[in-house]
């Protein structure tokens, strides 16, 4: 495991509820907000496959925010998910990473 990624397991939802997006800012070692070029974020499978690609924006002031996700048509099962940050002087990490757990449910009015 890396020293500079955040690993936020998601609390399992159930199938057909919405998955609340991320919100989040970064900060240097001089509490001084950086600002990224771009975030990108996917989730994916057991093996490895694309389920999902969220909406990303940055905002002027750094706040950087990943869609939420809408379950209905994601079937049941566990999934790992990550944020990947690209700066201005190109570097690239994955600064979040952990797991969604997606729970099978009867009820679906």
């Amino acid at each position: 495991m890396t020293k500079y990624a955040l690993v936020k397991n998601r609390d399992p939802v159930f199938q057909g509820d919405t998955l609340d997006g991320l919100v989040f800012k970064m900060f240097d070692k001089d509490s001084e907000v950086i600002v990224p070029e771009s975030i990108c974020a996917q989730m994916r499978g057991p093996n490895g496959q694309l389920v999902h690609e969220f909406i990303t924006s940055i905002d002027p002031d750094g706040t950087c925010k990943v869609s939420g996700l809408e379950t209905q048509e994601t079937p049941p099962g566990k999934y790992v998910y990550s944020v990947r940050v690209k700066m201005f002087n190109g570097r690239v990490r994955n600064y979040i990473h952990g797991s969604i757990t997606i729970i099978s449910v009867p009820t679906r009015c």
